[in-house]
């Protein structure tokens, strides 16, 4: 009960960001390009553009628990994967992510999905830069939360600066 509570108050908080800003926020990139920022997207529009932007590629296997977006003056996505050790050597070695992976310590960053990080035996964390189709150079960070032998929850940052 504690959880939902905590969720709807996240979604009011969320809705009541989206109405203020819905409408009025646009961005123009080196091409003079306009873009406007989408009011609402499918999960899998989410997934496709974020993968596109980071030149991320997931295995067939991988489970997204969620993804988001913000865009504004920077553009921003967050992925959640539930993944197996294969699957997350298959995710760095396709997405051209060779930043080496270090131990990650307390305190962490709030997960979009997942278990809480603070209760992982081991994380790990790494960044990267990419430049994308767009000509645009994209920050990404990747935190892996080694659970056990068999389970690894991905959490993926894209972003513009």
């Amino acid at each position: 009960m504690k959880h939902a509570n905590i969720r709807a108050r996240r979604l009011l908080v969320a809705l009541l960001l989206i109405a203020a800003t819905t409408g009025c926020t646009t961005r123009s990139d080196a091409t003079d390009r306009t873009v406007s920022v989408r009011e609402s997207a499918s999960l899998a529009d989410v997934i496709s553009e974020a993968t596109s932007f980071g030149g991320i590629t997931l295995a067939p296997d991988d489970v997204v628990l969620d993804a988001r977006t913000e865009a504004s003056l920077d553009t921003r996505f967050e992925l959640a994967i539930e993944t197996d050790p294969d699957g997350f050597a298959a995710l760095l070695d396709h997405s051209e992510f060779d930043a080496p992976l270090i131990a990650a310590s307390a305190p962490f960053d709030e997960v979009i999905a997942g278990p809480d990080l603070a209760s992982s035996p081991s994380v790990l964390k790494a960044q990267d830069r990419f430049l994308n189709s767009e000509n645009e150079r994209v920050i990404r960070n990747i935190v892996v939360d080694e659970r056990d032998d068999q389970t690894r929850y991905v959490h993926i940052e894209l972003f513009t600066t």
